[in-house]
């Protein structure tokens, strides 16, 4: 999702059939260049949290990053949804509650290792 995208969805967000107690409260789309650096990404969302109150981070493109941003949302008790990164860390080792990985998960398919599952390790299915 682009920033520009992004911004034309929250006036109507949150739906009032949603019901919620702070259903309200206004939804500001803020964004930066990260530069594909991890410590540049990590910065930008404390500061966002701290100054500008973010509860959300979406659209964190690059796996380093999105590891960085990851650590810094599970301290933070606030939550990153990855739609484009990659990394099998997000899904294995640094899997995080904090965290949704809604990309593919290259973690997974690396565990058929076991020839007695299935097709004896040979083929495997991936939706």
């Amino acid at each position: 999702m682009s920033a520009v995208s992004a911004r034309r969805c929250p006036p109507a967000w949150p739906p009032r059939s949603i019901g919620r107690k702070n259903s309200d409260r206004p939804v500001q789309v803020v964004s930066a260049g990260r530069h594909n650096k991890a410590d540049v990404g990590s910065v930008l969302v404390w500061r966002w949290r701290d100054t500008d109150g973010i509860d959300l981070v979406l659209n964190v493109p690059n796996s380093a990053v999105a590891m960085a941003v990851s650590d810094v949302v599970r301290r933070a008790n606030r939550t990153l949804l990855v739609t484009t990164a990659v990394s099998s860390a997000l899904t294995g080792d640094q899997c995080s509650p904090d965290t949704v990985h809604s990309s593919i998960d290259t973690w997974n398919p690396g565990q058929r290792a076991d020839p007695d599952f299935g097709g004896g390790g040979q083929e495997a299915l991936v939706l």
